[in-house]
């Protein structure tokens, strides 16, 4: 005997439909340049944590803001349109800091202290200091260029153009 249709009850959810594999919305592959920018993110984040803790150990207590950076390098994985606009901006700063750090040291006579985790390691001398810094600022500039890139807007869920640079 088939039991006959019956109204549906307002007040139950409605049966869920079983996801398949073909149904699941897929996520899109990501670039190897944007992987790379996010563990470079990811590394200099857990770099900062190390330093804290480490800072401890030597009657320091050092806290840098830059541990935000796992955070932000996990949302460049995830796509998350806030943690590339956190992390542009932070480039932006780091390219601003690496030139001044090339300008001071060409201008300046005798070798700058060196910190490293918040603790004194000795004087650098301007030809490890200059090269390293220009190396830092084209790593720096060469993330920038992955982020804005058009297949990397568009994941992100932005237009492919840039307004006020036309077609890159």
């Amino acid at each position: 005997m088939n039991p006959q249709p019956t109204e549906t009850n307002p007040y139950e959810p409605p049966l869920q439909q079983e996801v398949t594999a073909e149904a699941a919305p897929l996520r899109p592959e990501l670039p190897l340049a944007l992987k790379v920018v996010a563990w470079l993110t990811i590394g200099q984040g857990i770099l900062t944590v190390i330093g804290g803790i480490n800072s401890v150990f030597h009657d320091r207590f050092h806290i840098d803001l830059t541990f935000l950076f796992i955070p932000a390098g996990i949302g460049l994985l995830k796509l998350r349109r806030g943690w590339r606009t956190f992390t542009l901006v932070n480039i932006w700063l780091t390219l601003g800091a690496s030139l001044l750090c090339v300008v001071f040291a060409a201008a300046n006579k005798e070798p700058i202290e060196l910190r490293l985790m918040g603790m004194k390691k000795g004087p650098i001398p301007d030809w490890v200091l200059i090269p390293g810094a220009l190396l830092f600022f084209i790593v720096t500039l060469w993330q920038y260029r992955v982020l804005i890139r058009k297949d990397v807007r568009v994941l992100f869920g932005l237009s492919e153009r840039m307004p006020g640079l036309g077609d890159r």
